[in-house]
């Protein structure tokens, strides 16, 4: 995932909560962002890192599910640091 450089350079940090419905096949079938990071920029970047990352390894068969998908809450935090006088990012 990419904190986009123009934020970066501004000082825009925020925390961003996604719900992630994924298949069983490990294909997304819903991106929400449940809270906003308070940027749409930020909210897009979480959007396009999850839409790249699939396909997710398929679930296996210990989730006991009905209707064959599973529903996933990640908060993801912008955050930018100060090391040795030059502004960093963390990743999680």
């Amino acid at each position: 995932m990419r904190y986009p450089l123009f934020l970066r350079q501004k000082g825009v940090m925020g925390e961003a909560h996604l719900k992630l419905t994924l298949a069983k096949n490990g294909m997304a079938q819903q991106i929400q962002i449940l809270k906003s990071s308070g940027r749409p920029e930020l909210d897009q970047v979480v959007i396009d890192a999850v839409k790249s990352a699939q396909p997710f390894d398929p679930f296996q068969n210990y989730f006991q599910t009905t209707d064959g998908i599973i529903q996933i809450q990640i908060p993801i935090d912008f955050k930018l640091l100060k090391l040795n006088n030059q502004v960093s990012y963390l990743r999680k």
